[in-house]
């Protein structure tokens, strides 16, 4: 998720706080979205925000050597 805000260079002044709500999402960590800068709301809602709680939390290939994930 990273890489791909990187890649747009307006998203610049946005990456370090891009960077810590990514990495507190990846450790199950929600954050208040008024906290969030306004341009970055739409992106980190509540709800988008649990969802990508839930997505950081299944490792692909560990799925995949389990048997569990789709081929």
């Amino acid at each position: 998720m990273i890489e791909q805000f990187e890649a747009n260079p307006a998203n610049g002044p946005f990456m370090a706080e891009l960077t810590t709500l990514v990495a507190d999402l990846e450790a199950g960590r929600s954050r208040d979205p008024v906290s969030v800068t306004p341009v970055l709301q739409p992106l980190f809602s509540e709800g988008l925000q649990r969802y990508m709680i839930d997505l950081f939390s299944y490792d692909p290939w560990r799925l995949r050597l389990a048997g569990t994930a789709p081929c």
